[in-house]
């Protein structure tokens, strides 16, 4: 009864909710400020426009929308961004799960996912 598809996405889910914790930890609570391409997106947000050469229209509407409900902070740049990343985790661990995979093979992909160095 342990390879029930519900208890089976619950260390792949812990998983991918601790890299969204790490990930906003690390990158609101350190030395570091706004980095120059996060504030042309911030700048883009406050004048909405489908003509943006190098920004999809997509982004920065949802970057509006997120620093209208939680303001104009660090983490509503950076939120995005972490929580695309944690469900890119989860949903490798369940396309290897679809392909066959237990729990540790799900786990492997969700840490393979994670140890990639673009994220």
């Amino acid at each position: 009864m342990l390879n029930k598809p519900a208890t089976a996405t619950y260390p792949l889910f812990l998983l991918s909710a601790l890299l969204f914790a790490l990930f906003m930890i690390s990158s609101t609570i350190g030395p570091y400020g706004y980095f120059c391409d996060e504030l042309c997106f911030i700048a883009c947000s406050k004048r909405l426009a489908f003509d943006y050469i190098d920004l999809p229209p997509l982004s920065i509407l949802l970057l509006s929308a997120v620093q209208n409900l939680v303001g104009h902070t660090l983490f509503a740049v950076r939120f995005l961004p972490a929580l695309s990343i944690s469900s890119t985790v989860f949903v490798t661990g369940l396309l290897a799960r679809r392909l066959g995979a237990g729990r540790g093979g799900m786990l492997l992909s969700g840490l393979a996912v994670m140890a990639m160095p673009v994220s």
